[in-house]
């Protein structure tokens, strides 16, 4: 193959199609990323989550998970609302987001539970992490793609 055939292989490429499936591929370790931030009391933006009010249950949440400190939520009592993370990802960009019903609750603060805010989402050092993996399977894909 010549360089002008892989410069014409590179120009029609649709790397936007790539990056998406790549992103895709890596579905799994996005969520369980996410799910790690949590675990430690971190939102989306790595700071941590407003503290429980009642301090009974603080210190029964500390019990369960020691990681995000006493006080701070982890969003996990059961598991189930982790369980049920999904992603959709369209033209690059990640949505992340549970399905379960409590998803709702956590989400806006309604009932008795305070809102949460940037629950979904990989802070800058979890972007870093996905990062290697995601650049290895692009330039794999787009090696394939354009016939190298």
């Amino acid at each position: 193959m010549t360089l002008l055939e892989v410069y014409t292989n590179i120009l029609s490429t649709d790397k936007d199609r790539i990056i998406d499936e790549v992103f895709s591929s890596l579905s799994k370790e996005i969520i369980e990323l996410n799910q790690n931030q949590l675990s430690y009391g971190l939102n989306a933006e790595g700071k941590k989550f407003r503290r429980y009010k009642n301090a009974a249950y603080s210190n029964k949440k500390a019990r369960m998970n020691s990681r995000p400190g006493i006080g701070i939520p982890d969003l996990k009592v059961k598991g189930n609302f982790w369980e049920d993370f999904k992603t959709d990802i369209r033209s690059g960009v990640i949505d992340i987001y549970s399905t379960n019903f409590v998803a709702e609750f956590l989400e806006d603060g309604t009932s008795k539970m305070q809102a949460f805010d940037n629950i979904y989402g990989l802070t800058p050092e979890s972007m870093e992490v996905l990062r290697d993996d995601f650049l290895t399977l692009f330039n794999d894909k787009l090696k394939a793609e354009i016939g190298l």
